[in-house]
Formats: structure tokens, sequence, C-alpha cells
């Protein structure tokens, strides 16, 4: 017991002292706000009063409930001078500081004034309503998001002219087929509307090849992993945001594997088979590519679908590959072709938004 107590104690003392000096601060707040409010209601005194509640802004910042009341006092000042630009500025402030936030008319600081109708207007046009529409506050998507997206591709194949073993055999064709993506991805806004993106995932990718004598269809499995550049577009009067990405994948592979069917040969009969062929294909994919999209906030979702194209940089085959099923080429009779894997789709998804910009971004 003599040895926890001195350990235990500094962190005690550490602890007492912070939420003291917390108190302090929302206290010492909380009298500079009576101050000013005095001046402006009772004195009248309203240049003095809005020069200390700005200086209250930065000093009071941590204490949102009272940041809350100096800001709103602020605002109703300006606009009382008729600085217009200034209440704007100050009545967003509010939303910066909690986008939660409620502006009621019938408020006793701001009913009977004059300029009421000015405040209020001003609070619909960025919150929304029923006559100022969805509000201008719904095209800011926020400083950090984090989102699920799925998607729907189809597979791109840059194909080296395939081998043909069966004399009888006409050329392989081959097509790229339908896939699909599910995955994770973040976004921080580096600078207001371009974004850093980041994301991981999980994507199958498809494709055929057929002859007169031979089916054959691939599926390959990966391991996604993104990093790409948003940037993003405010249009006037338009609470959809355009944007357009920029990316590059590390896909790292996890399975491929094969359904081949061959009608035959005229002398033998032979069942479809399913192979494994990960050993046949490079486990690792660079691609790069870009694309474009459009976002909605829905409250604190964005809801947004976005079309996209990947180029890979390097083909999927291996330059001499090694027949693990040495039964393909014996008795179906099949090399693979050289290809990359390329592709493009339409992703769907939502993101949450994490954390708002703290400065103005309507009116600055």
């Amino acid at each position: 017991m003599r040895q926890v107590i001195p350990r235990t104690l500094p962190l005690l003392l550490a602890a007492i002292l912070t939420v003291t000096a917390r108190a302090q601060d929302a206290t010492s707040c909380e009298q500079a706000y009576g101050r000013a409010y005095t001046l402006y209601d009772q004195d009248g005194r309203l240049n003095e009063a809005w020069t200390l509640l700005d200086s209250l802004c930065s000093e009071c910042r941590k204490d949102k409930d009272q940041l809350q009341r100096i800001v709103f006092l602020k605002a109703v000042i300006e606009a009382r001078n008729d600085s217009i630009k200034a209440m704007r500025r100050s009545v967003e402030q509010l939303f910066r500081n909690d986008r939660g936030y409620v502006l009621k008319p019938y408020d006793p600081i701001i009913v009977g004034l004059p300029v009421k109708e000015e405040i209020f207007t001003t609070y619909e046009q960025l919150s929304g309503s029923r006559g100022a529409g969805p509000g201008q506050l719904r095209k800011d998507h926020g400083q950090w998001r984090v989102g699920l997206h799925f998607e729907g591709h189809r597979s791109d194949l840059d194909l080296e002219d395939p081998p043909r073993v069966f004399e009888a055999d006409a050329p392989p064709k081959y097509k790229g087929t339908l896939g699909w993506e599910a995955g994770a991805h973040a976004e921080w806004d580096m600078v207001p509307n371009l974004a850093l993106r980041i994301g991981a995932g999980w994507s199958e990718w498809n494709l055929e090849a057929s002859s007169n004598g031979v089916r054959y269809g691939e599926k390959l499995t990966f391991i996604p992993l993104g990093l790409g550049v948003k940037k993003m577009f405010w249009i006037k009067d338009c609470s959809w945001v355009p944007y357009i990405l920029g990316e590059g994948s590390y896909m790292l592979l996890r399975n491929a594997t094969a359904d081949i069917e061959r009608t035959g040969d005229g002398l033998r009969f032979l069942a479809p088979k399913s192979v494994e062929r990960a050993s046949e294909r490079k486990t690792e994919q660079i691609a790069v590519g870009g694309g474009l999209g459009v976002g909605y906030k829905v409250g604190h979702v964005v809801l947004f679908v976005e079309g996209h194209y990947r180029y890979a940089l390097d083909r999927i085959t291996k330059d001499e590959p090694t027949y693990t099923e040495s039964e393909l080429l014996t008795n179906y009779y099949w090399v693979d072709g050289k290809f990359s894997l390329s592709g493009g789709g339409v992703a769907i998804g939502l993101q949450y938004v994490l954390r708002y910009h703290p400065n103005n971004r309507i009116f600055k």
C-alpha cells in the first residue's frame, strides 16, 4: 500500500488540477459573456459588447455551449449595426460549432427586433426549410468521412494472340464478364473540396474464353488497396456535388479458379473440370484510373454514385507459367493467352461525416 499511494498521487493531483482549470475557464467565459450582455442589453453600448464577444470567440472555443451564446449575440449586434455580411458569417459559425444548431424564432434576444427576419432568413438559407429549399450547408460534405461502397464492373482484357494447341481448334476468343467489389474507405479534405481517399475491399473479376472445341471461364478474387485524390465542385443553387477522382490501386490476388469444358475431339469424352489457377497468375497487380461521380447529403450521410475505369499496368498472367494442372494441356489442349486485367464499373455507396470544417465555407 505504501508503494501504491506515491505512484497514484501525482495522477490524481493532475486530474484535479485539470478539472479545476476547466471549471475556471468555463466560469471566466460565462462571466465575460454576462458583461457583454449587460453592455448590449442595459447600456446599449453595442460596439463595446461586440469587441468583447469577438475576443471571447477564440478564448472560449472549448466550451461549445457557451460559444454558441457568444456567437449568437455577436450576430445579433452585427445585424443591428447593419453589418449583414458579418452577421451571415457569424450565423454560419453557429453551425461550424454545432451542426445540429437550431435557431428558435421566439428566442428572447431577437423577439421584437426589426432584424429578426434577416437573421432567421440567413439561418434558413443555411439549414434549409420548406420555403428556402434544401439549404446551402447540404453541399458541405465535411472534412472527415468514412464510407462503404458496392461496385459492379466488367473486365476489359488486353490480350496477345492466343496460342492454339489442337490443330482442329480455332484460336479462342476472350472476353471480360461482370464482377463486383465491396469495400470501405475514408476521405479527408486536405483543403476544402480536395480530398485524399484511402480504401480497401474484396473484389471478384471474371473472364471467359471459347473456341469451337473449348469453353473456359475464370474467376479471380483480389484484396484491393486504393489511394486517390478526389476533387469536388460546388455549383450555385445545386445541392448535388459532382466530383472527379484519380486513384492508384494495389491488388493482392487471393484466389483464381477456372472451369473448362471440351466438346470432344471426335475420339474422347471429357467431363467439365474445375482447376486452381493461382500458381499461373501473378500475385500482385498495380492499376491506375480515374472516374466521375456525384454526391448528395442527407443529414450527416452522403449518398453517392460514381463511374470509373482501372487500367492494369502489367499482365496478370506470368511470363513463363508452370502448369501445375498438366491435364489442362494434355487432355483439354488448353494453354493460356497472355492478358492484362483492366476494367470499368459503377459504384454506389454512402459516407458518414465524422467532422466538419471548423471555418466558414458559405459566407467567408
